[in-house]
């Protein structure tokens, strides 16, 4: 086989993306436009942290549908306000603890997330209290003389789950310990604030989380364009896109132009958007994104609504074995339009774990991740008879296009530490 295969891809020059990295609706920009004065507001609601830590337990909730930009601003204020403005002033780490409960949905999962990913501390064999958990924390921060900002992602997935019994934990985090220390500090993101008030048994706790609650509304057709411009301007080549692109999803998009959509408003859809349709262009060997990219990737993506952006939300919490197992279901759905046999599946998944240097789980493992996903609405798993084959078998599929998703799950892979070239 000819070398010149490959030169056009790995000798050529990209003309429509230079940064992809600035497309992955996961990527927290430099600014954040059109979310000043509720980042102002987070500030001020922090204002007693920053002036005389560890005196007064700040809490604060933020609500509003997915996709508007409340995780990034939140982690926008803590690395560009509250981290530095702490060590500026007090010489005093603040660490961010980001949980998100649609993975963590019990009041142990949610402090053991914080104990072994983000301070690491050692586990004793038997299981802990959540009072016990929450001690240990304190002790790690006390011992490092550090701050920490607890933001509780998704939170009505906890609440969902256990209730009032887990937002009245974190709200009365400090009742009885009114001389102590209080270095942990939590932001509760939800979508709907009433559900969060619903759950909280205290009425005056009700009325002092409403005080401190951010309700962010989704983005105008105006706000979506700045957006957009911003990113284009950091990912794209200025040559390979113009204003009418832009505008165009925007149009699309914006809460005030297309507000039937159930997706309406969503930053993160009008990125996912813009990125699909520069890898389109790119694919197809253009030099510029055009209007007819757009309309296909529009028509692709708002096709499925809602059910995609759930979709890329639930894919984001796989760990880096599910995501393989994902990657080798898309490798085979040509080979088994109709769905793969789990056998089949297994054998890909161990060769692609070979191929990036991962030990493959066993048997039991693989069918309970499967398990997972298919509960998860990632996977469809049927139970049906396999062709040229014994009995029945689990058959597994997906019911959306693989192209929609598997660039995500490379970039997911390779944020796990993942050597993914081996798959691209």
């Amino acid at each position: 086989m000819s070398s010149e295969l490959f030169d056009e891809i790995y000798l050529g020059r990209r003309k429509i993306i230079k940064n992809e990295e600035y497309l992955s609706p996961d990527k927290v920009p430099p600014r954040m436009p059109h979310r000043e004065e509720e980042l102002r507001k987070l500030a001020r609601l922090f204002l007693p942290l920053v002036e005389r830590p560890g005196s007064t337990y700040v809490t604060a909730v933020i609500s509003g549908v997915q996709g508007i930009g409340k995780t990034h601003s939140v982690i926008y204020f803590y690395k560009h306000g509250l981290k530095r403005h702490m060590q500026e002033k007090h010489g005093k780490d603040v660490i961010l603890a980001h949980v998100n409960a649609y993975k963590n949905t019990t009041l142990t999962s949610i402090l053991a997330a914080v104990i072994n990913n983000v301070l690491r501390i050692p586990q004793p064999a038997r299981g802990l209290s959540p009072r016990e958990q929450l001690d240990q924390i304190m002790k790690k921060l006390e011992r490092k003389d550090a701050y920490m900002l607890l933001v509780l992602d998704d939170f009505q997935f906890a609440l969902q789950k256990q209730g009032g019994s887990v937002a009245n934990f974190f709200v009365r985090l400090y009742e009885d310990m009114e001389n102590v220390n209080k270095r942990i500090h939590v932001i509760f993101i939800v979508r709907d604030f009433g559900e969060l008030e619903r759950h909280l048994t205290d009425e005056k706790a009700k009325l002092g989380l409403k005080s401190r609650h951010i309700h962010y509304k989704p983005y105008t057709s105006t706000q979506l364009y700045d957006i957009l411009r911003d990113r284009a301007e950091l990912a794209l080549y200025d040559s390979a896109y113009d204003e009418e692109v832009l505008m165009e999803i925007s149009r699309r998009v914006g809460y005030d132009t297309a507000h039937n959509h159930p997706d309406a408003g969503s930053a993160r859809l009008a990125i996912e958007i813009l990125y699909t349709a520069a890898r389109k262009a790119e694919a197809e060997h253009k030099s510029q994104i055009t209007l007819d990219d757009v309309n296909y990737t529009l028509t692709l993506l708002l096709g499925r609504g809602s059910d995609l952006m759930t979709l890329l939300e639930r894919i984001k919490e796989l760990d880096e074995h599910k995501l393989l197992l994902l990657l080798a279901l898309f490798n085979l759905m040509k080979l088994y339009p109709e769905g793969v046999p789990i056998g089949r599946l297994e054998l890909e998944y161990e060769e692609l774990c070979e191929l990036v240097g991962l030990r493959p789980r066993k048997h039991t493992q693989v069918y309970q991740y499967v398990r997972d996903m298919a509960e998860k609405g990632v996977v469809k798993r049927v139970v049906a008879t396999v062709k040229n084959s014994k009995g029945r078998s689990s058959i597994i599929k997906v019911d959306y296009s693989p192209e929609l998703v598997r660039k995500r799950v490379l970039e997911l892979l390779r944020a796990r530490g993942v050597n993914v070239a081996p798959l691209e």
